[in-house]
């Protein structure tokens, strides 16, 4: 008896934390453009990523980054801006495609 319990216990825990894992594979929401907002420059770089020569798992050392630069970038170089890091595969997905 207890090990039917325990297995059907492994069962459903099983089940659920598939189902997590499909629910967090989701695709990403592309919001609408905004009327009148001023246009911003995307450029499609490569980044060599030192720390991925040789590993194990046979990862791509370069990859894709899409920059997305405000459009007062170009005319005040001394200006600070802010950045956010979008980590692909987590909650966003870099498309080289589209741009």
């Amino acid at each position: 008896m207890k090990n039917k319990k325990l297995f059907w216990t492994i069962v459903l825990g099983m089940v659920t934390a598939s189902g997590a894992m499909v629910a967090a594979q989701v695709e990403t929401v592309i919001p609408p453009p905004v009327a009148n907002a001023k246009s911003v420059t995307v450029e499609h770089i490569k980044i060599h990523g030192k720390s991925l020569e040789g590993n194990l798992e046979g990862d791509a050392v370069d990859r894709d980054v899409i920059v997305f630069l405000p459009p007062s970038y170009n005319t005040n170089k001394n200006h600070s801006y802010p950045v956010v890091y979008g980590l692909y595969g987590f909650f966003i997905s870099v498309n080289a495609k589209n741009f």
